[in-house]
């Protein structure tokens, strides 16, 4: 009897929050020998994806599951992305809107480089030293590649004046950076 009991209580608060946890076979491709697999991982409540999301990878030559990208979730709205390489991991954060506002590049757990948007067009960035200091930090903005095998693209270019440092933190000249207008175009 108990035990019917703890199986309805189960089954009438999964309905209540309707909380699921939800595990898929995302996608497959083929490759020259083998198939290539991606596995989802992650919970839902009343239709909206919430908490840390998983995404692992893994090949039919090689079953050995690797973590691909974690996503974060908060009321339904993505806070935090990560995709892992090899030697490291890119992490991305987003405001309650969902909006980008700083990403952050890692190094065999070292930070490289981080960048702070301001906008949609302006951000600052920093770059690291394997002890954690600061290299050099400035201002970026968007452009549009105008010339070049990259003509199209659209990339954020060092402008202004950045400031550089050397391995123990003092400050090295200052660089100004102004924008090529035969290869880059302002947004």
């Amino acid at each position: 009897m108990l035990r019917y009991i703890t199986i309805l209580i189960i089954f009438i608060s999964s309905g209540i929050y309707s909380q699921s946890e939800r595990v898929e076979l995302l996608d497959s491709s083929i490759g020259d020998f083998y198939t290539n697999y991606y596995l989802v991982i992650g919970h839902t409540l009343n239709g909206q994806k919430v908490g840390d999301w998983k995404l692992f990878q893994y090949s039919s030559a090689d079953t050995n599951k690797f973590l691909a990208a974690s996503e974060t979730y908060e009321n339904g709205t993505l806070s935090v992305l990560k995709e892992f390489k090899l030697d490291g991991h890119t992490e991305q954060n987003f405001d309650n809107k969902g909006r980008l506002m700083s990403e952050s590049t890692y190094r065999y757990g070292n930070i490289v480089m981080q960048t702070e948007y301001k906008n949609r067009k302006k951000a600052i960035s920093r770059s690291y030293y394997p002890n954690g200091q600061v290299s050099g930090e400035g201002p970026e903005i968007l452009v549009k590649v105008i010339a070049g095998c990259d003509a199209g693209m659209i990339v954020f270019q060092r402008v202004g004046k950045w400031t550089y440092y050397d391995v123990n933190g003092s400050e090295l000249d200052p660089q100004i950076y102004e924008l090529n207008q035969n290869v880059y175009k302002k947004i």
